[in-house]
């Protein structure tokens, strides 16, 4: 039936009246957030009705890989709370609430069978279904059901990377760069004033003088391959579980920016690294061994103290005093260059080098490699090398260290070391952080320890070690590649199992390729205890992993 022309009137008035409430209830709000949002505030303050401050929360600043992998990034999560006054009682809204939230729907609604108040569950509940859960609060007008941000952190490679990167406990910052860096990560937060309604809805007002803006903290951007990193610590866990070591190291530097390419830990105690904050490449020290009869003898070429051609004839041991001697892992070498000392890795040679050096000069030495001072790569409870400066035999310390005992060196600090070696004899300072926020972290200029063609002599040698015959490494080659290496074998001074065995450190390291290297890789192994010891037995498989790895992700020509 057709409505008759005094209806049409009625409804167009209706209609036009009901319009005219929203425009006003819509300028009215308008007029208090906005135009009278101070003159609200105070009248508020006043009567101390409704009004509260409600923290702005900072992001944490992500931490992302040198390949834009995040390594740590912080996601909203929520709790949900239900005040059972203020929602539906029946059983449609719990199943629907349950499917929205992924809470149990009895679960849901057993307080309010037993006439419980509210409940809040500690199950963390993600943004999808957060936005699910507002969409029924809408649909069921629930006024009852609230939602409480509660920020989680994510650590998508903490099984490789926990004692690199560490952890928030409770919130707060405790290991690795999660604590070192948290000035930059943490940023600050700040403060809302706002209204609430009668159902306990926060309504935020324009900012006021009163009202802080939250800063954001910044991101991180590490000079770490993923990658690299994962088949680091894979080959790593692997040999320190195999003989049953105490703990290992991998460091991967590339020697021309200082760049750590892989960091990689694993102590074979069944703790997590992120819970205890143990970082054996910066926190631990070890005695380097044979690996450093390089940088003995790259020390003795570049201050004309050593003849590389000069032939040493190595009986199996030398005197050093009147009551001390060094001796030969593997029997007497008879004669023999620098070459072939470092291929069959002799103790005697190295010995007799450091000699010709001098305490002095060998010791100034290690002082400007940084061998007894901490980085600046910003990781938290580095500790610096060390040796006796006081030891009452000095000349039988000075031999010693020729060939890498009585001194004490962090992975990291020995890596750094050796890089120079690949950079044209420049020490780089190792970098860890690449970007801080849109800041890039400047490469340090480093600091010269040898002359380019020193570095060239000694690289070259290093190559026996793997082509030679005889060489300590020759089954650890890798077909079209030219590397260079050094294993070595570190016995701990006074190290005694309860077994009553000898304590060793096994280590090696390695350029990959040996000339212009792209990276320097360093292995140290403490502590294996199945029986096995030698660097190239424990740690030099490790290494040949790692290079293997390096060459495929960085795609490395063949260079024979």
């Amino acid at each position: 039936m057709a409505k008759t022309s005094a209806e049409r009137r009625r409804n167009r008035t209706l209609g036009t009246f009901l319009v005219a409430m929203m425009a006003c209830a819509a300028l009215s709000q308008t007029y208090v957030q906005i135009f009278a949002a101070g003159k609200t505030l105070e009248t508020a303050r006043k009567g101390n009705n409704y009004i509260v401050s409600r923290t702005d929360t900072a992001r944490r600043g992500a931490i992302f890989s040198a390949d834009d992998k995040v390594l740590a990034q912080s996601n909203d999560t929520f709790e949900l709370s239900i005040s059972y006054d203020k929602v539906p009682k029946s059983d449609s809204f719990f199943m629907a609430l349950s499917e929205a939230s992924g809470l149990p729907a009895i679960e849901l609604e057993l307080s309010a069978r037993s006439g419980g108040k509210s409940k809040t569950w500690s199950q963390k509940i993600n943004q999808e279904r957060e936005r699910k859960i507002q969409q029924i609060k809408v649909d069921w007008r629930a006024d009852g059901l609230s939602l409480r941000r509660v920020p989680t952190r994510e650590y998508p490679f903490s099984d490789v990377a926990d004692a690199l990167i560490g952890q928030l406990v409770e919130g707060k910052p405790a290991t690795g760069l999660e604590s070192s860096q948290n000035g930059m990560l943490s940023g600050k937060d700040g403060k809302r004033e706002g209204l609430v309604d009668r159902y306990g809805a926060f309504l935020p007002m324009r900012m006021t003088s009163s009202d802080i803006k939250a800063v954001h903290g910044q991101d991180l951007v590490l000079t770490i391959d993923s990658g690299l990193q994962v088949a680091a610590t894979s080959a790593l866990k692997r040999a320190v579980e195999q003989h049953k070591a105490d703990q290992g190291v991998v460091v991967v530097i590339d020697p021309r920016t200082g760049d750590i390419l892989a960091m990689a830990s694993w102590v074979n105690n069944g703790v997590s690294q992120s819970e205890n904050g143990f970082n054996p490449a910066v926190m631990a020290r070890f005695e380097p061994g044979s690996t450093f009869k390089i940088l003995t003898l790259a020390e003795g070429i570049d201050s004309g103290s050593v003849n590389p051609h000069t032939v040493i004839h190595c009986g199996g041991s030398i005197a050093v005093g009147r009551v001390n001697r060094v001796s030969c892992a593997h029997g007497g070498h008879g004669a023999i260059d620098a070459e072939m000392a470092i291929a069959e890795s002799c103790n005697v040679s190295a010995a007799t080098w450091a000699r010709q050096i001098g305490r002095d000069q060998f010791i100034g030495f290690m002082e400007n490699a940084g061998l007894f001072t901490r980085t600046s790569i910003g990781l938290p409870g580095e500790i610096p090398g060390r040796y006796n400066e006081n030891d009452g035999g000095k000349l039988i310390q000075l031999a010693n260290m020729g060939f890498g005992q009585a001194l004490n060196v962090t992975p990291i600090g020995l890596c750094a070391a050796f890089a120079s070696l690949g950079n044209n004899g420049v020490c780089p300072e190792p970098r860890l952080i690449k970007k801080i926020g849109s800041k890039k972290v400047p490469i340090s200029a480093g600091r010269r320890l040898f002359k380019s063609e020193t570095c060239d002599e000694v690289l070259t040698m290093m190559r026996s070690v793997f082509e030679n015959e005889h060489g300590t490494a020759h089954k650890l080659r890798i077909p079209g590649y030219a590397i260079g290496g050094k294993t070595g074998t570190a016995e701990k001074l006074n190290g005694r199992t309860r077994e009553g065995h000898k304590e060793y450190v096994s280590n090696f390291v390695g350029f990959v390729p040996a000339q212009n290297p792209k990276a320097v890789v360093l292995v140290m192994i403490d502590n294996p205890s199945d029986g096995q010891y030698y660097g190239g037995t424990v740690a030099g498989p490790v290494f040949k992993s790692v290079a293997e790895s390096l060459i495929s992700r960085f795609n490395l020509p063949k260079t024979e």
